[in-house]
């Protein structure tokens, strides 16, 4: 029996995938990995908070994210979240960015004469953000946090916590790093925008994403560490992804394998037709901003205010 990794009630069995399926998808993708022990992963739903986690625990390692930042789309330069954030700074705030990668969010903050230190363990990455002056530690947040005395007002990470297996205590420990009522801002996939039409899109399984995201999770998990939910931003429709959300959208009610396009089994040529009519139809429905303004977009922007000095 499994209970959730946030509020510890019992869990609900969604769905399951077969390792051996997921390993020929991200093969087939050119990014090479070995199977786990076990022959299928579980996603669980939490019916309390909807937190949702995938069982048993597989996470990729070093050599995986490799592979994944090669492609030029894995990190992205300019993300919505950055710009949300920056309007959330203070005077004279000291900010810890953990999972920094090349060091985007931390070049918006130097031109913002911002003072930071960037955390990452992907040894290119880090090369690339050091190039370029940041102040970027190779280490991660535990081994950090173990080692340093240093506090901040602002611990973030963008696109970073659905890849961690162990919420509670990843953001734990950030919340360890905070001065007196210091804020953790953190940015994921939106499990209540469109993408929750398309549960088995490859990015968002493992051993890449470990858990999904919503308001009612970020809830139980502020409760949980006696943090404040202070601010809560969502994304508007992004415009490069309006053929994608059409796309969902028409998977919810046809299943037309938006999701799936990586498993062999799930192919057919009218499901490919259907595909590419979505895509093409969503570009010219959502094409207006004010539409896209209106329509929940991929991500979730969220702060939470430490208040109980015992985390410290």
């Amino acid at each position: 029996m499994f209970h959730c990794k946030l509020c510890n009630h019992e869990v609900d069995v969604l769905t399951s995938v077969s390792t051996a399926a997921l390993v020929s998808a991200w093969n087939a993708q050119g990014v090479l990995i070995s199977p786990p022990e076990f022959k299928e992963v579980f996603l669980m739903h939490c019916p309390h908070c909807s937190f949702e986690s995938w069982q048993p625990e597989w996470v990729g390692d070093g050599n995986f994210y490799a592979q994944l930042s090669s492609f030029a789309w894995y990190y992205e330069s300019s993300k919505w979240e950055y710009y949300k954030a920056l309007a959330w700074l203070k005077k004279d705030a000291k900010v810890l960015e953990v999972g920094c990668g090349k060091g985007e969010f931390l070049k918006l903050l130097a031109a913002n004469s911002v003072e930071a230190i960037g955390l990452d363990t992907n040894l290119d990455a880090i090369e690339v953000a050091k190039s370029n002056g940041l102040n970027v530690i190779g280490v991660d947040l535990q081994d950090y946090s173990a080692s340093t005395a240093e506090k901040f007002d602002v611990v973030c990470h963008f696109q970073v916590l659905e890849h961690i297996p162990e919420p509670l205590q990843f953001l734990g420990t950030c919340a360890k790093l905070l001065n007196p009522d210091g804020e953790i801002w953190m940015a994921t996939p939106n499990q209540d925008s469109f993408i929750r039409y398309a549960p088995f899109l490859l990015l968002n399984l493992p051993p890449h994403h470990q858990t999904r995201w919503t308001v009612s999770a970020y809830q139980a998990a502020s409760q949980k560490l006696d943090l404040h939910l202070n601010q809560v931003e969502f994304e508007p429709l992004h415009k490069l992804h309006t053929g994608w959300a059409l796309q969902c959208l028409l998977n919810k009610y046809f299943q037309v394998g938006i999701d799936r396009p990586y498993f062999k089994s799930e192919r057919s040529l009218w499901k490919w037709i259907a595909l590419r009519l979505a895509e093409l139809l969503g570009k010219i429905v959502f094409y207006p901003k004010w539409i896209r303004n209106r329509i929940r977009g991929h991500s979730i922007l969220v702060s939470t205010r430490k208040l109980n000095s015992h985390l410290g």
